[in-house]
């Protein structure tokens, strides 16, 4: 005995063999995809897609947003149509200073790049973030250490009034 998953896709049943989750970016483009012979519900695919639980709420604030299509249906393709790519925002940039992680540390934060080693920013002295909430000796820009970390909101505030000159570091 044989026993099939089937997924409602616009209303009528397909087996989950035929199936894929899609991650929709807030533009409508898809950007990423699980297979649901291997993430059954949207919750597991999200878990795929978006760990920890903090990168998922964003990612859902953002409008990201998860689906069942059928495989012959989805469109996977680089966002190149759409200002800004996905839909959303990059993060700020500003001279002189990186998006890093501390060691330990639950998020991204925006620091002046004093030395930059074997992808961590050392430093002799305690550097702070530019929102001022996070200090550390060492700052790592490895993937490792800022894949999946949530970017700092006051530093993303920030960066932008100091861009745009209406504060000074």
């Amino acid at each position: 005995m044989t026993t099939t998953i089937y997924y409602e896709v616009d209303g009528q049943p397909v087996p989950a063999s035929l199936c894929m989750w899609v991650l929709i970016a807030p533009c409508g483009c898809e950007c990423a995809w699980a297979l649901t012979e291997y993430t059954a519900t949207e919750d597991q695919a999200w878990e795929d897609f978006s760990r920890p639980t903090a990168v998922r709420r964003r990612d859902e604030q953002l409008g990201y947003r998860m689906t069942v299509k059928r495989r012959s249906d989805v469109q996977m393709a680089d966002c190149t149509t759409h200002t800004p790519k996905w839909g959303v925002e990059p993060r700020p940039k500003l001279d002189g200073h990186t998006w890093a992680a501390k060691r330990g540390g639950r998020g991204l934060h925006l620091v002046p790049l004093v030395i930059e080693k074997n992808g961590y920013v050392i430093n002799d002295d305690r550097v702070a973030a530019v929102c001022g909430r996070a200090d550390a000796y060492s700052w790592s820009v490895q993937p490792a250490a800022v894949e999946g970390q949530v970017d700092c909101k006051s530093c993303i505030g920030r960066a932008k009034r100091l861009a745009d000159g209406a504060v000074t570091a």
